[in-house]
């Protein structure tokens, strides 16, 4: 038995955190900068199903929890998913792409901790290591991922 653990998963039709950088708003952009350190944790919907296809035929001696998530790549922020869906919209090049400017992560853990008397740091990353160890390879990655949202959302 496999247990498959996606972090946030998206697509064409649910982009999750990429409606911010769609709709691009004052209040996204605000979201954004507050927030912008803390990974978005986004994995394809693609990439989840093609992880769940790698086990059909991988075998398995007892029951193993795998995470499917882009988390080890730097970009998969709140900040950094916003320059690259504005960086595929605008059909400019990746290369050095930075993210946005936001506030440190203490800030928005602060403001959290202010209104809900609880919070988290947000710096917490997950790891597909193990996923990774057995053979797989994701078919889009963040940046494809982010690519084919952005793509699919129209002309600028």
């Amino acid at each position: 038995m496999v247990i498959l653990r996606p972090t946030n998963v998206i697509d064409e039709r649910k982009p999750g955190i990429l409606v911010l950088p769609k709709r691009s708003s004052f209040i996204d952009f605000c979201k954004v900068f507050i927030k912008g350190g803390e990974c978005a944790h986004i994995v394809h919907a693609e990439d989840v199903a093609a992880a769940a296809l790698h086990f059909i035929s991988y075998p398995l001696e007892s029951p193993q929890c795998y995470i499917v998530s882009c988390d080890n790549e730097p970009l998969n922020t709140f900040a950094g998913v916003w320059a690259l869906y504005k960086t595929f919209r605008e059909k400019k090049t990746v290369d050095n792409l930075r993210p946005i400017p936001h506030l440190p992560l203490l800030a928005p853990y602060i403001l959290r901790k202010i209104l809900r008397g609880r919070s988290n740091m947000g710096d917490i990353r997950y790891s597909s290591k193990k996923l990774i160890g057995t053979g797989f390879t994701f078919k889009l990655g963040l940046k494809e991922a982010v690519n084919q949202i952005a793509s699919a959302s129209g002309s600028v």
